[in-house]
């Protein structure tokens, strides 16, 4: 990786959205129940990276082995967020 500071710049700032992030996921999952649709639509916006980062790689000429290990696992870990959220109980009766 080049030096330089605009690349000390980026890398800490991209590390540091990643742990807001990943915090704010953490608090999102404590109370599934309120917050469902947020976190239904991470799980959306997440699936939807995933293409999009299949279209940055194309373009940017990226080995075919990095394109397949970035962009499908994001989408498939976007869909099972997705999925996983939904709500279990709909549906069912009591009695």
């Amino acid at each position: 990786m080049p030096a330089g500071p605009a690349v000390e710049y980026l890398a800490r700032s991209v590390s540091a959205f990643y742990a807001m992030f990943g915090a704010l996921c953490l608090v999102l999952s404590r109370d599934l129940e309120r917050y469902r649709p947020i976190v239904r639509s991470l799980g959306t916006l997440g699936a939807l990276m995933g293409v999009i980062f299949i279209g940055v790689d194309v373009a940017a000429g990226m080995p075919g082995w990095w394109t397949i290990t970035e962009g499908p696992p994001t989408i498939a870990f976007g869909a099972l967020v997705f999925f996983l959220a939904r709500d279990f109980n709909r549906g069912t009766t009591d009695g």
